[in-house]
């Protein structure tokens, strides 16, 4: 069975728990695997502890193997969501808009009813395709990998917003983002009128990150989205500081992942070189 479960449906049995059973979350998280330790952690007795274990077993958000208890990803992502209730950072989850690799993207409402996205970065969650091919790294890893993810991102978002076109960084928790919902198309599936207006567009944008001292790191046409005139860089995660080794490279790969496609969709041919010292004023 898939470890990971919609977002939706674990915000509806949200409503469902009770204190305790968050309690019993957090200790596993904390790394309290056996009974005993749990009910210490929790000051529950015996009794209580191994009603509520077995109550988060039976909905599949921790699972009992050899004695031990471990938190599924399910139980992570519920850990999260009730952060974020509790903090008021949202109020209601809707369908899921966005599938990737690396995360998955919800809809939602926030505390002021504003629209926004919840991102729940996935990293580890190639999971067990990936530790097929990577046996070294167990699953504890790959979720460090994807809070790790998280925070990177949010961090990148609150030093670029509202300077650069970038989502607007609400609040973050554990593996989740939550963030401004930018209704838009992603640059490969947008056929642009003015072609060469949205190049000079996106090049601005990253100039204006480039200046607050950071690049993107991966951008490419699939993380630009198009809207109404304007453009929005997405998905921070892999950004470099712009006195990292090698992050002058980093930016040329950037720079020209996003020229190659006008190039090859729009026959709009811009030389690289003169993109880089426009960007870097070198």
């Amino acid at each position: 069975m898939n470890d990971v479960r919609g977002i939706k449906e674990l915000a509806y049995l949200y409503k469902t728990l009770r204190r305790e059973d968050f309690r019993i979350l957090h200790a596993i998280e904390r790394g309290m695997v056996y009974l005993e330790d749990i009910a210490t952690f929790t000051k529950m007795d015996l009794k209580d502890a191994s009603y509520f274990l077995g109550r988060l077993s039976k909905i599949k958000l921790v699972e009992y193997h050899e004695e031990r208890y471990n938190l599924k990803y399910s139980g992570l992502d519920m850990l999260s969501l009730g952060y974020l209730y509790e903090n008021n950072a949202i109020k209601a989850v809707g369908d899921q808009i966005g599938y990737g690799k690396e995360s998955d993207v919800f809809e939602s409402i926030g505390n002021g009813d504003e629209e926004c996205v919840l991102k729940v970065h996935r990293e580890g969650i190639s999971f067990k395709n990936v530790l097929k091919n990577r046996p070294g790294m167990s699953k504890e890893d790959w979720v460090k990998i994807s809070k790790k993810s998280a925070f990177r991102e949010q961090t990148a978002l609150k030093r670029l917003y509202p300077y650069v076109s970038v989502p607007k960084p609400i609040a973050s928790n554990r593996h989740v983002n939550v963030m401004g919902r930018i209704d838009g198309c992603q640059l490969n599936r947008a056929d642009l009128e003015d072609p060469g207006w949205f190049l000079d567009k996106i090049l601005d944008e990253v100039k204006k990150s480039y200046e607050r001292r950071i690049i993107h790191g991966d951008l490419s046409k699939y993380n630009v989205l198009v809207s109404d005139g304007e453009v929005f860089l997405i998905d921070w995660p892999q950004y470099v500081e712009t006195g990292f080794w090698g992050s002058e490279d980093i930016l040329k790969r950037d720079i020209k992942n996003i020229i190659n496609h006008f190039s090859r969709k729009y026959s709009l041919n811009t030389d690289l070189k003169e993109a880089f010292r426009r960007i870097t004023r070198r």
